[in-house]
């Protein structure tokens, strides 16, 4: 792992282009050629990323990495402060504990406890896709809806080996935390349940006990990774918002994606809002917030 920081300026050239102006960030090289640039914002997300494989080639003052897809990353280097590299040897991987593992294990030792004779991507599909109208909502998108489907930019998640996380069509593992691919307003519907206390179009899926629950922070102060959003805890894989602030009432809750979605409710306004596009760029999202928020003030 090399770790430069440098003030820099960056150039994405691919499926769009997109500039990072001049600034102090965190270029990250990976052993095995992926290279993230990072800032200083609260955020674990890379404001730009090429994974593996690349090709770097290194300039006096610049750096060119490029991918088989022709993409182009072009970082010019204006003062580097460190430049350091680091062995880390192997990784055992990530071994998941807690909730969604138990759920996990549960579902897959006592397929009875849930309902006779259904997967899991049935029985979610029977108990919160259809009952919300959510009809365009899929783990395993169908072939006549595949020319629907968006190019994520900057990133090769939808190529292998990392193609599990965007497989289309051929899927065997429905998991509870990636995997679907919707619509924004499929999935408004679903955020519109929950800032109605689990209910809509006079179908009740949760109680508001369990909503409430759920956008309860459970980790004190030890939670900030929401860019833009202040004051925040952490509920069921939900940020949570503790004081009102410039976007969110007190007790408005929501997540975003890791391609550049993001969701929120905020009970207190009864509002609910869905933003969805094609790379992480949380200005964007920001902006998003703060025009919805403005809309209400006027």
């Amino acid at each position: 792992m090399r770790l430069v920081v440098a003030r820099c300026s960056v150039q994405y050239s691919g499926r769009l282009d997109a500039t990072l102006p001049e600034a102090v960030r965190l270029i990250m090289v990976k052993a095995d050629g992926c290279v993230a640039i990072h800032s200083d914002g609260g955020a674990y997300k890379p404001l730009n990323w090429m994974t593996a494989p690349n090709t770097v080639v290194e300039l006096e003052g610049q750096w060119i990495v490029t991918n088989p897809k022709g993409e182009t990353l072009t970082i010019n280097l204006h003062e580097v402060f460190t430049d350091k590299a680091h062995e880390f040897g192997e990784d055992p991987g990530l071994q998941k504990d807690g909730v969604e593992a138990h759920l996990q294990e549960l579902l897959a030792a006592l397929p009875d406890t849930i309902e006779s004779g259904l997967t899991f991507d049935e029985f979610v599909k029977r108990r919160i896709f259809e009952p919300l109208g959510m009809n365009d909502t899929w783990w395993n998108v169908p072939e006549e809806y595949q020319d629907r489907l968006i190019d994520i930019v900057g990133s090769d998640i939808a190529t292998p080996p990392n193609s599990a996380i965007y497989d289309t069509s051929h899927s065997t593992y429905f998991g509870a935390s990636y995997g679907l691919k919707s619509t924004a307003g499929d999935y408004l519907r679903f955020e519109q349940m929950l800032v109605n206390g689990g209910e809509l179009f006079g179908n009740r899926l949760l109680k508001p006990q369990t909503i409430e629950l759920m956008a309860s922070n459970k980790v004190g102060n030890l939670f900030n990774a929401m860019p833009g959003v202040s004051e925040q805890g952490f509920g069921y894989t939900v940020a949570t918002t503790e004081e009102s602030n410039e976007r969110r009432s007190k007790g408005a809750f929501g997540w975003g994606g890791a391609l550049g979605t993001r969701s929120w409710s905020d009970p207190a306004e009864e509002l609910t809002g869905v933003i969805m596009i094609q790379q992480p760029v949380p200005a964007v999202q920001r902006d998003f917030e703060d025009a919805v928020h403005q809309a209400l003030i006027d």
